[in-house]
């Protein structure tokens, strides 16, 4: 999901003849999407993997490698941009290869190296490993926002006291937005790892 500041993602309507109202909209400089109270994080692939509550808890933590297996899962908020059921089923053994449900793909055969090593559970515990730091340093962001609500209200005049808020929020921003980086790191350096213990059975 990559939009701008304010753009339009969704509109609702109870069909009723009642009018539409606006749910979702892309926030600024991020690829984070406010629907109704919840905040949608976007990964590299689009899919909303993150969803945090206005002030930065962690509400549901979905976490997919690179051909949309989930890897990790917690919380139970909802949001329409994540992979279809069907692919969430993650890998299964067909004869000498794995196989991905709902895409058709044949996967390189699971093997362990000569040194007794299994590529795809040391890929598995990275990914946990990179997971549980993302919620850790999302967790982290959230200091901010209750430093904000405990001293900002204490400045005067009220126009100082905003200018504090508007701070904050956009420190959360950041915070949120360096975590989201981070563990895209960490992912990158997971599929790489994995790479190179394939080829090392080669």
């Amino acid at each position: 999901m990559a939009c701008c500041a304010g753009d339009l993602v969704e509109k609702q309507s109870d069909l009723s003849g009642s009018p539409w109202t606006t749910s979702a909209l892309c926030l600024k400089g991020l690829s984070i999407v406010r629907r109704n109270s919840e905040h949608h994080h976007f990964d590299l692939m689009g899919t909303a993997g993150v969803i945090t509550d206005a002030a930065g808890a962690i509400l549901s933590n979905n976490l997919y490698d690179s051909f949309g297996v989930q890897r990790f899962a917690s919380g139970t908020a909802a949001t329409p941009w994540r992979w279809a059921q069907a692919e969430e089923e993650g890998l299964v053994r067909a004869g000498d290869s794995d196989y991905l449900p709902g895409r058709g793909l044949h996967l390189q055969q699971r093997q362990q190296t000569p040194g007794g090593r299994d590529c795809e559970k040391e890929y598995q515990d990275c990914v946990r490993r990179a997971a549980a730091a993302h919620v850790i340093a999302v967790g982290a962001c959230k200091s901010i926002l209750l430093w904000a609500k405990a001293n900002c209200p204490r400045l005067q005049p009220p126009k100082l006291m905003l200018a504090c808020f508007a701070a904050a929020g956009a420190a959360w921003a950041l915070c949120v937005g360096a975590a989201l980086e981070s563990y895209r790191r960490a992912l990158a350096n997971c599929d790489r790892r994995r790479e190179e213990c394939y080829r090392q059975q080669q």
